[in-house]
């Protein structure tokens, strides 16, 4: 459902980036405040709209939250500022300075700025720690809590105090907050074939899926790889439009309310791409799911990586007068083969592990940042950095967490690789290093090569038995 934990990151300028829904319309209803109406009147909604048939004395609770919480899982109430915020994401558009943000150990970090943003431009970097916001410690503040207090209106200013690793002094950064478009979509040639990266189905991903597409055309690209790793779902209409530029004409998904069925079709008549492989893992859900079976049933693709999460279900938002709002499970759906994905996934047709076994991801150990490490050293600090090097593919022999000659060899050869003057494992040259491995890994990043390499030869491979 999210980022894998090592990178759970979001944006300082939304409440979350987790989207593992799909979203139809935004019918609104209205209401002044809480009161035994208000809660009727919800009841009234659920036993009208909810998936499943239920019984008045099913709905208990004092409280919106309360009833809530006998139902799905998906099915949720929001407050004013929650549901503010999640309409942000699902437009892909805010207002705030353009930084990926992350918490460790409760502190709450820079973990990547946006090109031509207000933070980009005002030169805050990854890494940097946010000591301070409006001069509010954040220590101890969950990103949440973070995000709440650097987003803000367009136009307004934010003072943040930080922390940079290499530098004693304090940094003070007053940056003036703009609209930032939040593009979900990243894509680049590699090897002849087209990759492209979807992180959400947000307003803004089949628009800036389609310049991609054109692109690719324009370079007489046919074969494409689309990478929904991770991506945790979005807009219903998204993923549809964007489905109706890979597969044939016919049924892309079915969607079956409790009253009624709907069917979302493609009207493809020539394919654009003659080969098409979309990447899942564990956290490829919803519309990353309703993307990959439509490819897979329409034999459009293949599947390739990990069985998805399995959310075959769709919401449905409404607002509040109060500015309250909740979503609510309204239907299912089915793949173009009318298979269930609901607490089942979607299964590959080749399955491949994310990382070689030997990486280890999910196992790093964190970097504190704070000290200098030396030949001979034996700590955990040491293991945390050889973890890296490892991943980043410098060979080290050394015994784990003990600093010998082959560790010294491996920084040497990074700090060569990189321009970087000093041999020694300063606090900084551990950011250097650190910075690296988040590129290597990241899922905004395009250098996952283990799998992009695997799956172009896949896709060749593929071609050559037609």
């Amino acid at each position: 459902m999210t980022r894998p934990s090592n990178w759970k990151k979001q944006l300082a300028v939304i409440a979350a980036m987790v989207m593992v829904m799909v979203f139809l319309t935004t019918p609104f209803t209205y209401a002044d405040d809480y009161g035994d109406y208000i809660l009727e009147g919800l009841k009234d909604v659920i036993l009208q709209k909810f998936v499943d048939p239920l019984k008045y004395e099913d709905l208990k609770g004092d409280t919106p939250q309360e009833i809530f919480d006998n139902l799905d899982i998906h099915s949720e109430y929001y407050t004013r500022e929650e549901f503010d915020a999640f309409l942000d994401q699902i437009m892909g558009e805010f207002s705030g300075i353009g930084a990926y943000i992350e918490e460790k150990e409760g502190k709450v970090y820079i973990d990547e700025t946006i090109d031509d943003s207000p933070a980009k431009k005002a030169g805050l970097k990854a890494g940097d720690e946010i000591y301070t916001v409006d001069s509010i410690p954040t220590k101890g503040m969950t990103v949440q809590e973070a995000v709440n207090l650097i987003r803000g209106e367009e136009g307004t200013k934010v003072t943040l105090e930080i922390k940079r690793a290499g530098i004693d002094k304090i940094l003070k950064y007053t940056i003036t907050r703009a609209v930032i478009e939040s593009n979900p979509i990243q894509w680049e040639t590699i090897d002849g074939i087209g990759y492209i990266k979807i992180d959400s189905f947000n307003e803004k991903a089949s628009n800036n899926f389609s310049k991609a597409v054109t692109n690719m055309k324009e370079e007489k690209i046919d074969k494409i790889i689309v990478d929904v790793r991770d991506n945790p779902g979005g807009s219903l209409d998204e993923v549809v439009n964007i489905s109706r530029l890979l597969v044939p004409k016919g049924p892309v998904v079915f969607v079956d309310f409790r009253s009624y069925k709907l069917t979302y079709s493609s009207f493809l008549s020539k394919p654009i791409f003659e080969d098409i492989v979309v990447l899942t893992s564990e956290g490829s859900a919803s519309a990353s799911e309703i993307l990959a079976a439509a490819v897979q049933d329409t034999k459009a693709g293949v599947v390739v990586g990990k069985t998805t999460y399995g959310k075959g279900s769709v919401q449905r938002l409404y607002g509040m007068f109060n500015g309250d709002g909740y979503k609510i499970t309204e239907a299912r759906y089915l793949s173009p083969n009318k298979t269930i994905i609901d607490g089942v996934g979607v299964i590959p047709d080749y399955e491949v592990e994310r990382y070689p076994e030997e990486f280890h991801v999910e196992k790093l150990l964190p970097l504190s940042l704070v000290e200098t490490l030396n030949k001979e050293d034996n700590n955990d600090t040491v293991l945390a950095i050889q973890q890296r090097l490892r991943i980043i593919g410098y060979e080290i022999t050394d015994e784990d967490g003990w600093y010998g000659e082959s560790t010294q060899k491996a920084v040497e050869a990074f700090a060569k690789g990189h321009g970087i003057k000093t041999t020694q494992l300063t606090p900084e040259m551990q950011f250097d290093i650190d910075f690296v491995f988040r590129l290597t890994v990241s899922n905004k990043k395009m250098t996952n090569s283990y799998n992009l390499h695997w799956t172009t030869l896949k896709i060749k491979i593929l071609k050559q038995q037609q």
